[in-house]
């Protein structure tokens, strides 16, 4: 007789497999979709970075140099590989309400593409932002470099803030702050901050809105802030092109600008630091031949007839060699025909900072072979060491003063010794009463430029500024400018950049 017996293992079985079953499922499903959802989030911080990438590359070098336009660069799209692209770079600028100041605004796209788990593609495109604020004295209510009074008599030895004083603001001096002794200032709404130190004498800065007596020294302007204006100008004028040629004297060139509505008018001519020398043969630069005789003479090159004596530091001439075309082969036969018995020359180099010359008179002139020879009688002659071989020299006629020109002698336009080598200074007297020549500009007629925001930089001269102005303008210019004199070019002055207002 068999025996049978019911029970629950198959059935329980079955559904703890089942449930075991849905938990895999649900479980996979979780950590399924926990991909996908941080492959999108991968995927769009891909995009921002590609769309900060754009501003980065595309924007930062074009903001500082946008005046009102706006600009969009990139259009087509920039593709990166393994990242995605950015495209849409927008540059703009705009005047806040708040404070007036002007803000440079750059925005992109950035985009990052994908598969999903179902092989389907995706785009994630994202957007990011930039605004620029120029460092400037407008956030500043009030700003020194020094407590130190001046202009004026009688005023003591430093500035004092008493009861009368109300500021709101940031406030700010790199020397030392002093309180008055006979009342206190109202700083309730003002951040104070100084470099060397508070003195409070009978006040007290608890209820200032802020206090920092040890605050860091603020350069203003920045130490490259002219170098920056002179590389983002949206104009530029150069006043030093008829310095320092091959050929001709040095000619120094005045800008004027003067401000009307709208924007500004430009003129440019020439003119001539006094003294100014008699009219003559231009100068002109060779090549140095260190061989004596004529037949060995290189071309474009100008040689004594004899060497360099190194002990003396002198040559021992009596004849000059010079080719018919000078160091750039140009044909040179009609200067060196203007020259005349009794004529003064300089020959020397053409470097400015070398200490090579020789001046002497002429007592012959002849053209050989088409070769001029000139028969000098030796004035003087400065050297450390001779002519180099190939070294660029000049030829130049040294005459007396031009006796045409009013006032044309040194003392009237100098503030230094006439001894050579001094230049003029920053400090003393200057020039700006150079006028066009029949009151026609010949370098730059009046030129007018419609604009109201702009960086305007005078290259290698001064400038003379006049009118209303109607905009936003600055004007930048060079420290100074070197040229050598139009009565002796072996002697070197400067002319500051100075502008006349």
């Amino acid at each position: 007789m068999r025996n049978y017996c019911k029970g629950m293992a198959t059935p329980t079985a079955v559904i703890f497999t089942m449930v075991s079953m849905l938990i895999t499922a649900g479980y996979l499903k979780y950590a399924m979709s926990a991909s996908v959802s941080q492959k999108y989030r991968f995927e769009e911080a891909k995009a921002l970075l590609m769309a900060e990438t754009g501003i980065n590359t595309e924007a930062l070098p074009v903001l500082p140099k946008l005046v009102d336009q706006s600009v969009v660069l990139a259009a087509d799209g920039v593709f990166l590989e393994g990242m995605g692209f950015y495209r849409n770079v927008v540059c703009s600028t705009y005047v806040s309400l708040e404070d007036g100041r002007t803000i440079f605004h750059a925005r992109g796209s950035g985009i990052s593409e994908f598969r999903n788990t179902l092989g389907k593609p995706v785009r994630i495109e994202r957007m990011a932002e930039m605004n620029l604020v120029a460092e400037d004295f407008s956030k500043f209510m009030y700003f020194t470099n020094s407590e130190e009074p001046g202009g004026g008599p009688q005023l003591g030895s430093y500035v004092s803030f008493g009861g009368s004083d109300i500021l709101e603001g940031v406030v700010h001096t790199n020397g030392q702050m002093t309180m008055s002794q006979f009342g206190c200032p109202d700083f309730t709404q003002a951040d104070i901050s100084a470099a060397n130190g508070i003195i409070l004498n009978n006040c007290n800065d608890q209820n200032w809105g802020s206090v920092d007596d040890s605050a860091e020294v603020r350069v203003y302007p920045p130490y490259d802030a002219t170098e920056r204006a002179k590389e983002n100008a949206n104009y530029v004028f150069t006043a030093d092109d008829m310095l320092w040629r091959s050929t001709g004297k040095d000619t120094l060139i005045m800008t004027e600008i003067e401000f009307v509505i709208g924007g500004f008018t430009v003129s440019q001519w020439t003119y001539l630091m006094p003294p100014v020398g008699e009219s003559g043969p231009p100068p002109t630069n060779f090549n140095w031949d260190v061989d004596t005789e004529i037949e060995q003479l290189g071309n474009e090159s100008i040689a004594f007839d004899g060497p360099y004596d190194s002990t003396l530091q002198v040559y021992f001439t009596d004849t000059l060699f010079i080719d018919t075309e000078d160091i750039e082969g140009n044909d040179a036969s009609n200067t060196l025909e203007m020259y005349e018995i009794g004529d003064t020359v300089l020959v020397r180099s053409a470097d400015p900072d070398s200490n090579k010359g020789w001046i002497g008179v002429l007592n012959s002139t002849n053209e050989v072979g088409g070769i001029f020879v000139f028969g000098v009688q030796s004035l003087g002659q400065f050297f450390e060491n001779g002519f180099s071989p190939g070294e660029e020299v000049t030829l130049a006629f040294q005459g007396g003063l031009d006796n045409s020109v009013p006032f044309n002698n040194f003392a009237n336009y100098h503030n230094h010794l006439n001894d050579g080598s001094s230049v003029c200074q920053s400090s003393g007297f200057h020039h700006f009463d150079f006028e066009p020549t029949n009151n026609l500009p010949d370098i730059l007629p009046p030129t007018t430029f419609f604009t109201d925001f702009a960086v305007i930089y005078v290259k290698g001269g001064q400038v003379r500024v006049r009118g209303t102005v109607d905009g936003k303008f600055s004007i930048v210019t060079d420290n100074f400018t070197e040229y050598r004199r139009h009565d002796d070019i072996s002697i070197v002055d400067r002319v500051w950049g100075n502008i006349w207002l």
